[in-house]
């Protein structure tokens, strides 16, 4: 009778974040992600057949649940700056908690397997609607220049992130000094 691991998949997306984070998506491979999740790799390639698609789950995985925070953000805050420095907060320590997965930002885009693409333009997409709703400071703007301004803020996160990541206070203030002479 075969081994039944409880929680497979929820160790598999644990080990594949901290992997992918520590050591970047190059550097990693599926057997690393089967040993650190303590079971065999035949069995990882039963959840998922190659390196990218796990990858790409691990992404959308962790965008879902910032889009989630942005939502009750939104929801709650009724003071446009106010909310804005929310969702730039939200936006900074979310990616920070990444580690090395916000570098796709800046070096590119990964396809699946079914031509479902999760790209950057898709995440800028998904903030820049999350930014005009019930924002009117933000409505007022051009929605190309507000697609600009989330490139600028989500790439300049990832570079403050990695070399200035003691420094989160100070990182989020410029932030929001960005967005502030923006609108």
């Amino acid at each position: 009778m075969p081994k039944v691991i409880e929680n497979i998949e929820e160790k598999i997306f644990d080990a594949a974040i901290k992997l992918f984070g520590e050591r970047g998506y190059e550097n990693v491979d599926m057997k690393a992600i089967a040993k650190e999740s303590n079971i065999a790799v035949g069995t990882l390639y039963n959840y998922y057949s190659n390196k990218k698609d796990l990858y790409i789950r691990v992404l959308e995985t962790s965008w879902e649940g910032t889009f989630n925070k942005i939502k009750k953000i939104s929801n709650s805050i009724k003071n446009d700056l106010n909310k804005l420095g929310e969702i730039i907060e939200c936006l900074y320590y979310d990616i920070k908690a990444r580690k090395g997965l916000g570098h796709y930002f800046i070096k590119g885009n990964f396809e699946s397997k079914d031509k479902e693409e999760l790209n950057a333009d898709k995440i800028v997409k998904k903030i820049v609607l999350s930014l005009y709703e019930e924002n009117n400071t933000i409505k007022e703007k051009d929605e190309l220049e507000v697609e600009k301004l989330v490139y600028i803020l989500l790439c300049t996160i990832v570079l403050l992130v990695n070399k200035y990541s003691t420094e989160d206070k100070e990182n989020v203030e410029i932030l929001m000094k960005i967005v502030n002479n923006f609108i």
